[in-house]
């Protein structure tokens, strides 16, 4: 049997080769574990708490009358705490995330001796980095988070 090969059969023979192409793909992220798709988390309960915990910080933190300010300056980033507050009580961590590169991120103990917390500006790389500023003020917790370029 000699079958002719014309516009219509290269149609058919197209067609079914996607098919199976498209369902190779479909099954293997489907049942492949490497390919995990989950959108729950394990901890769920423990997941909600902690992002219940951020949400309350950064309402703390709307509701005061002047917030963290982040300027850079003369090659240096400055994080200005609202001055009308004492401080030497202030206490938590500054976490610098670099979106680029997550070997550059790197995280920092606020201890003030003014309102003005200086950056060393040889640990941050010029590009886009994720700042959050996690902070204690008289056992009130706040957040501040700020997307910066340096």
């Amino acid at each position: 049997m000699n079958i002719k090969i014309n516009w219509g059969w290269s149609i058919v023979i197209a067609l079914a080769t996607f098919m199976i192409f498209i369902g190779s793909i479909v099954f293997q992220l489907i049942f492949n574990k490497k390919y995990d798709h989950q959108l729950v988390s394990e901890n769920y309960y423990k997941d909600e708490l902690l992002f219940q915990l951020e949400l309350n910080k950064l309402e703390n933190a709307r509701k005061l009358p002047k917030n963290i300010l982040v300027q850079p300056k003369d090659g240096k980033l400055l994080i200005i705490f609202p001055d009308e507050l004492n401080f030497s009580e202030i206490k938590g961590t500054i976490n610098f995330q670099y979106l680029i590169d997550d070997q550059f991120d790197f995280e920092q103990k606020i201890e003030l001796k003014t309102p003005v917390f200086e950056v060393d500006p040889l640990k941050l790389k010029k590009g886009t980095w994720n700042l959050k500023v996690d902070w204690k003020y008289q056992e009130v917790a706040y957040l501040y988070k700020e997307k910066i370029h340096f």
